[in-house]
């Protein structure tokens, strides 16, 4: 063979292999890093960085645009080149998928490392919570994340449908202080805990499991599924379960002593501003408005004084005109119910006069206690007609000056002028308005009229020596009601014991029921007739309080009728009457809802004078016609609460209103007011029911054959 090379083979070699020399780089490419490498250990001032230390962005001096990256362009490096990239890479040759992955790529949950630290914010960060929040499961509180741990077990299901069992990771977090004051266990406990457990997810970097999942959650929400009571606050709790958090305490130690150096202190938590306080928004009436708050307090004497003392007097009031001063313009409400500030009829004022006059006939002064008499004879023979009252009032007046010499013994202030009213009817003649003021110059044409003598009248028989005696006694007698009442639920007691042993043995659910409902009832009616009872020896004449803004509160005692009824009922369980021969003489009155509306009754509602609060509100009248005046919130009136619901309301109130349930309140000495408005609103409830006076009867007893199971007569 010839020694002469092949050209041909020769310069094929040499065109597929050319060498191009390449001027060396002007950058340093010593700070030159591959895209890829996610866990590259550098130097930092000598300390060797962990490997799950996130890097630095990368100084890359060249565009990465398209252009540079296509194939055209490559070239091989230098050896320079490839010394230096040799010496930065030190990744270890097992993670070829971590080396092969690009930079946009996201790594699987288990390519990550279980220590990683979040850099990115959470969605939900805020300046409180810089870390995110989230609710504990346990106090439901709104928590930061840093604070809180999710449990890593997983639920599983079975899908009836696709007969398919899934599994999913439990949503449950427990923050800190529930975990160490509920059940004594440690969160930085948990968080180092990189035991592997089945049944837990691999990738959270800890393995908890939580009450729930263990069945041991004490939760309100977990203890009421399994029908358990709720156990209270962590202080409780924590001295429940005393036992378990000793356990737990030893173990907390050789953990912290294997745990990882203390975590820096959480920020302090802002104290949670107080919640507003939220008025109840409490209706207020006003009624009477051409009546002034001296008006209406006169009238109020009046009631108070005839309703407590008419037993003392020799000619004292009957039922009828007793009822009439229920009212706050009378039975029939004025002249044909057009006069708004007509008061009793004529012939209910005069019997006042002669019910008066009856409690100075036995003063010890003889010329009052003669005199009295007298014009006790006049006034019975005189008829309806109240001028001629008036004169015989006038003649009293002047016998008593004659025989004592005294023109200041009986001071009798003089009649109120004729309303506006009765001018502008005009209904009666003129001559017979002269004719009916020829003996003293004044005429009488509206019980309204006769209130300053009245009141006269009431301030000279309150010296009397029956009076102050009646005083005396009021308390004693009240002492007694209450006595009565107490011994009459004891023997109720002992009915009700029989009741349930004969139900016992019969086991009629459904009449042990009712029996139970009649014995409650009867409980309550026996109390609340204590009450009504009570009022009768009480001194009154007095409002309840006044608030800080002026507004005097009013509060008066049930009618005669009312007393009566009470205190039969109280006394007819203590008679020794059979059970089929009781029946009750007086039930007392009740209130129909159309007259409740009307506002008229004196006892039957709470009355209030003053300006209404800014957070009240007043119902529009049907008509819709409000004046301003009505409308002003800047004018004192008279304001009614009417309605059991209303009245307590008022009570919740003047509570938050002027902070009484606080220990240092300033309006300390209004709690007795918000108590009587309460109590009386609960009263007034029991009033207005048509069935409040129940009695025991032998089918109701429950077919109990006994005569009767009360007591000796009293």
């Amino acid at each position: 063979m010839s020694a002469t090379p092949n050209l041909s083979s020769t310069r094929k070699h040499t065109a597929s292999t050319v060498y191009v020399q390449v001027p060396p780089s002007p950058f340093d490419l010593d700070q030159y890093q591959f895209l890829s490498a996610r866990h590259v250990p550098t130097n930092n001032g000598g300390k060797l960085l962990k490997e799950n230390t996130p890097l630095r962005a990368p100084r890359i001096h060249m565009s990465q645009s398209a252009s540079t990256s296509s194939s055209s362009l490559k070239r091989k490096l230098s050896d320079r080149d490839s010394a230096s990239s040799a010496s930065l890479d030190t990744t270890p040759a097992n993670s070829k998928k971590i080396k092969s992955a690009s930079v946009g790529t996201p790594l699987k949950p288990t390519q990550v490392n279980a220590n990683a630290i979040n850099v990115e914010p959470a969605a939900n960060a805020c300046p409180e919570y810089p870390n995110g929040w989230t609710y504990c499961h346990q106090c439901c509180k709104k928590r930061d994340l840093d604070a809180t741990i999710q449990c890593t077990f997983l639920e599983s299901r079975t899908i009836a449908k696709s007969n398919t069992l899934k599994q999913w990771r439990c949503v449950a977090k427990y923050c800190k202080p529930c975990l160490q004051n509920r059940y004594g266990e440690d969160l930085e406990n948990y968080r180092s805990n990189k035991k592997r457990e089945a049944g837990h997810v691999e990738h959270a970097g800890y393995y908890f499991k939580c009450p729930k999942c263990r069945d041991e959650c004490n939760c309100p929400r977990c203890r009421k599924s399994k029908g358990l009571e709720p156990i209270g606050t962590m202080k409780k709790a924590a001295s429940t379960d005393k036992v378990s958090a000793k356990k737990a305490k030893p173990a907390k130690k050789e953990t912290e002593t294997q745990s990882a150096p203390p975590q820096p202190k959480k920020r302090a938590q802002p104290k949670p501003k107080p919640k507003p306080k939220i008025l109840p928004a409490v209706k207020w009436t006003h009624i009477a408005p051409e009546l002034t708050h001296t008006e209406v307090e006169e009238r109020m004497h009046i009631r108070e004084f005839v309703t407590r003392f008419n037993a003392l007097s020799e000619a004292a009031l009957h039922k009828p005109q007793l009822e009439e001063l229920e009212q706050i313009n009378g039975k029939f409400n004025g002249q044909d119910a057009l006069d708004p500030a007509s008061w009793v009829s004529d012939g209910c004022a005069k019997a006042i006069v002669l019910m008066l006059l009856g409690m100075l006939s036995g003063d010890e002064n003889h010329a009052i206690s003669e005199a009295s008499q007298i014009a006790i004879g006049s006034l019975r023979n005189a008829g309806f007609s109240l001028t001629k009252v008036w004169n015989t009032l006038v003649e009293w007046q002047e016998s008593i000056v004659d025989a004592t010499s005294d023109e200041d013994a009986v001071p009798l202030e003089e009649p109120l002028p004729p309303s506006d009213f009765f001018f502008s009817q005009a209904r009666r003649s003129t001559r017979t308005m002269a004719s009916a003021a020829t003996n003293t110059g004044i005429a009488i044409y509206g019980s309204v009229q006769l209130i300053p003598p009245i009141l006269s009248l009431i301030d000279l028989t309150l010296e009397l020596p029956g009076v102050r005696e009646s005083l005396d006694e009021g308390g004693k007698e009240a002492r007694e009601i209450h006595r009565k009442s107490r011994e009459a639920i004891k023997v109720e007691a002992e009915r009700w014991d029989a009741v349930k042993k004969q139900q016992e043995q019969t086991k009629d659910k459904a009449a042990f029921q009712e029996a139970k409902r009649l014995h409650k009832d009867i409980l309550t009616a026996l109390e609340k007739s204590s009450e009504v009872g009570q009022y009768e020896g009480m001194t009154r004449f007095a409002p309840l309080a006044t608030d800080p803004e002026g507004r005097v509160y009013y509060a008066l005692a049930p009618g005669y009728a009312e007393h009566e009824a009470a205190v039969e009922y109280i006394e007819l369980f203590l008679s020794g009457v059979p059970l089929e021969k009781q029946k009750l003489k007086k039930k007392g009155r009740v209130l129909k809802p159309s007259e409740r509306e009307d506002m008229h009754d004196w006892s039957w509602m709470i009355l209030v004078w003053g300006k209404k609060p800014p957070s009240a509100y007043c119902p529009i009248s049907d008509d819709g016609n409000e004046s301003d005046e009505e409308l002003d919130e800047e004018v004192e009136r008279w304001w009614s609460f009417s309605d059991p619901s209303d009245i307590k309301d008022l009570a919740e109130w003047l509570v938050l209103a002027y902070d009484l349930d606080a220990e240092d309140s300033e309006h300390a000495s209004l709690k007795g007011l918000a108590t009587s408005v309460k109590d009386f609103g609960s009263l007034l409830e029991w009033r207005l029911r048509e069935d409040k006076y129940q009695l025991p009867t032998a089918t109701s007893a429950g077919g109990i054959s006994v005569k009767s199971f009360y007591g000796k007569s009293k």
